[in-house]
């Protein structure tokens, strides 16, 4: 998941940077500068549950019955 974060947050530089310099079709990637800040929101949050929930368990380690 972290990977799939670090690639997202990239994508959205580059569109970022096509956007702002009025590059080949910028205006058609304008409209989708919103849905790329809401996936790294989306993989943000699936990032910061999975580590918690690590964190969690190696807390509190589920003991087996022998």
């Amino acid at each position: 998941m972290r990977i799939s974060l670090r690639e997202i947050k990239e994508a959205r530089v580059v569109m970022r940077v096509i956007v702002q310099c009025k590059l080949a079709e910028h205006e058609t990637l304008a409209k989708y500068l919103d849905e790329a800040g809401q996936l790294v929101a989306i993989f943000m949050t699936i990032v910061r549950n999975k580590d918690a929930n690590m964190k969690a368990r190696t807390l509190n380690p589920i003991v087996l019955n022998s």
